[in-house]
């Protein structure tokens, strides 16, 4: 179970910050980590600028009156964790449910760039999401519905997954 616990990394839907730990602190979960680092990631993840103009940069402490962070900078900051402390199975829990699209776009460019080392287990209601992964599970009631690539299951005429699609407007989109 130690061994399971350290090689998969889980990113919610309401993103782990601790309070009262600084920005660094919130990214540094096993130990030390260069500072050069820390600054490319939060490049990579489009929060260095946001970072800097806090008043203790990386060493900001994160509250309520000091460093607010939106629901989509807090998503970008667990993922910059993930990031930084890689591990071989990620899962994401909806994560890009309550976030604009502008950060869903960066989270999406994330997830395919930066994670292809990583399997990545994302649970999420939108298609958009998922449509470049390599493979696809629909569930519904509990039961495994569909399984194939993507663009098998938006091929599938009555299908779950197309018929999913197809309501939120990502099937005439990928025509």
């Amino acid at each position: 179970l130690h061994d399971l616990r350290r090689s998969v990394a889980v990113v919610g839907q309401d993103p782990l910050i601790v309070s009262g730990a600084s920005v660094r602190e919130n990214l540094e979960l096993e130990g030390e980590l260069a500072e050069d680092r820390i600054w490319q990631v939060l490049r990579d993840v489009q929060l260095a600028d946001f970072v800097k103009a806090l008043p203790q940069g990386l060493d900001t402490v994160l509250d309520n009156k000091v460093a607010r962070f939106s629901q989509g900078r807090r998503q970008l900051l667990s993922i910059a964790r993930v990031l930084l402390n890689p591990k071989q199975v990620v899962v994401l829990d909806e994560i890009t449910s309550a976030i604009d699209e502008e950060t869903d776009a960066i989270v999406q460019r994330l997830l395919h760039n930066e994670f292809r080392s990583s399997t990545v287990i994302s649970i999420a209601h939108r298609t958009a999401s998922v449509v470049d992964y390599d493979r696809v599970m629909v569930l519904g009631g509990g039961e495994i519905l569909e399984v194939d690539t993507p663009a098998a299951l938006l091929a599938r005429p009555g299908g779950e997954f197309r018929s999913l699609a197809a309501h939120q407007g990502v099937l005439g989109a990928r025509r």
